[in-house]
């Protein structure tokens, strides 16, 4: 009996023993991953805004940078936290994503809705017309971001850095390559 303890003890020790180096791994993978991630699209966002500075014009640029501002302002307003409750809470039901979806998909199709019915007073408060129409086709990018808000806490939740970086990487280089491809 006693060398059953002494033993359950060891092998007890053992598995957690594991289990911290399984988690030290996992959070070193997640660090290098999401350092990647960040880094890599910064990168290549910084390459592509300097070959769009030589392709458009100044006042197209700086325009860009007000649209950007606008949808991001939005993309705030849309998130509103539940992206990370659903990666903070521990007991996260079907029902749950399922809700945060749809109330997500319902804020940024009202969003959207509303840029598209103000953007020619943005475009009339900042003096440029191209605003008008190119808020209306950007703020588009809020129902693809609803879209994807609960797969990415999913995969945030189990961990699954390396699948987030290589879809960021992939999908802010496509981005580029249509952006520069459309300002050429």
């Amino acid at each position: 009996m006693v060398i059953s303890t002494y033993n359950s003890y060891f092998v007890l020790v053992n598995i957690i023993k594991m289990a911290e180096q399984s988690l030290k791994k996992r959070t070193l993978n997640g660090l290098l991953w999401n350092g990647l991630q960040r880094f890599g699209a910064l990168g290549i966002s910084f390459i592509a805004n300097l070959v769009l500075v030589r392709l458009l014009d100044a006042s197209v640029f700086g325009a860009i940078g007000i649209l950007l501002v606008c949808v991001a302002i939005s993309q705030s307003i849309v998130d509103g936290g539940f992206t990370a409750a659903l990666i903070q809470r521990k007991d996260v039901t079907h029902t749950d994503y399922s809700n945060v979806f749809y109330w997500k998909l319902t804020v940024s199709t009202l969003m959207v809705l509303v840029l598209y019915c103000s953007a020619p007073f943005i475009a009339e408060y900042f003096s440029e017309p191209i605003l008008c129409n190119v808020l209306r086709v950007q703020s588009i990018l809020l129902i693809i971001h609803a879209l994807c808000v609960v797969q990415t806490a999913r995969l945030t939740k189990e961990l699954s850095f390396k699948v987030l970086s290589i879809r960021t990487l992939v999908a802010t280089f496509t981005g580029v390559i249509v952006a520069i491809v459309m300002a050429y």
